[in-house]
């Protein structure tokens, strides 16, 4: 279902005035592709305007507007594009997200030549032993959002790959698909078509009205935002949510998850290896995605004001996977076993398993 401009501009909130937008009207429109052609235009970061701009949405002052280009709207706020010199303005991104977004697109989500995403390849297991353990976490999560409703938030979407592109779209009209990576964002835009709305923006500073959405997911997204961040974004994902929403962050232990680590010791061991082989040897160092974790105690300690409930999504790391889940080595009894405590133990194996659900939920 394609929304109307008036329709997507009751569901965003500027990121810098944190007050309404409403889309440029035709006129307007027409004259900041004049300006921007004549060089006149300027993002608040100070660049250029050089892209045709689709459409853009405003605040009430009218001093600049977030461009719409191929179909993703800019929110963040050094896109704000001025009719005027900007004049002085805050530090935009963090170095951190920065990081973050030139690693995906420039390898997270570029292609590989088997028609994968390079993040796939590389940090993913894609064998057929495990195969049937990863579609039982996506079922996970697709049992704990709604059967049916109007919006769903992806937090930090990508592509929109795996879950967020199969069953939890069929049960909503509109995926709202917010991501850093432009890159990514035209693969998902590429995937949904007119049943998305795509916004670039950050998703520790939601750029959407409060209660505007029925469900949200974040997935493997929060352990990649600074950490003193990670809280004001599930707080986000909160205030986005309609009464009786629900949210489902998929979050990463890392270095707090000490079965996981002592367990694949080996497998790191010889990660660092190839690392100092690659920058010595080869003087190219594998790209490095920033990843910074809270361990479950700050969790605890953190008072939230909403019901935060922790629940397992996939107690076995990667790594481990790939040391000890091989075919007739015993490897499906292991994953069954895993399948079977993260049933039985959900907060328990949320707690000591590398990959925690944290349960939002708006009353």
């Amino acid at each position: 279902m394609t929304r109307t401009s008036a329709e997507i501009a009751s569901l965003l909130r500027c990121p810098i005035t944190r007050g309404p937008l409403t889309p440029l009207k035709p006129d307007e429109l027409d004259e900041a592709n004049r300006l921007a052609a004549a060089g006149a235009l300027r993002r608040r970061d100070g660049t250029p305007v050089a892209d045709k701009i689709e459409s853009g949405f405003a605040p009430s002052s009218g001093r600049f507007f977030y461009p719409v280009v191929d179909g993703i709207l800019a929110l963040l706020p050094d896109s704000a594009i001025f009719r005027e010199a900007p004049g002085s303005r805050p530090d935009g991104l963090r170095d951190e997200k920065r990081r973050v977004r030139d690693f995906y697109d420039q390898t997270g989500w570029q292609p590989t030549p088997e028609g994968l995403f390079s993040e796939s390849a590389r940090f993913g297991d894609l064998r057929a032993v495990t195969e049937g353990y990863h579609r039982n976490c996506e079922e996970r999560l697709l049992r704990r959002l709604p059967a049916e409703g109007g919006i769903l938030l992806d937090a930090g979407s990508g592509p929109a790959q795996n879950i967020r592109d199969t069953g939890a779209s069929r049960r909503f009209r509109t995926r709202i698909c917010v991501d850093l990576s432009r890159v990514g964002l035209l693969a998902a835009k590429s995937r949904i078509g007119d049943r998305g709305i795509y916004i670039q923006a950050d998703v520790a500073d939601l750029p959407l009205a409060d209660g505007c959405v029925d469900a949200a997911v974040c997935l493997h997204v929060l352990q990649h935002l600074p950490p003193d961040e990670q809280g004001a974004a599930l707080r986000g994902l909160h205030r986005v949510l309609k009464p009786h929403g629900r949210a489902l962050v998929v979050y990463a232990w890392g270095y707090h998850s000490y079965l996981m680590n002592i367990a694949t010791l080996p497998y790191h061991l010889i990660r660092i290896v190839k690392d100092l082989y690659l920058r010595h040897a080869v003087g190219r160092p594998q790209a490095r995605i920033y990843f910074d974790a809270h361990g479950y105690r700050w969790f605890r300690r953190q008072t939230w004001g909403f019901p935060l409930e922790i629940a397992s999504w996939r107690s076995l790391s990667t790594p481990f996977l790939k040391c000890y889940v091989h075919g007739g080595w015993g490897g499906e009894r292991i994953l069954r076993l895993a399948v079977a405590l993260e049933d039985r133990f959900p907060h328990l194996m949320g707690v000591v398993g590398h990959y925690p659900l944290f349960i939002i939920e708006k009353a």
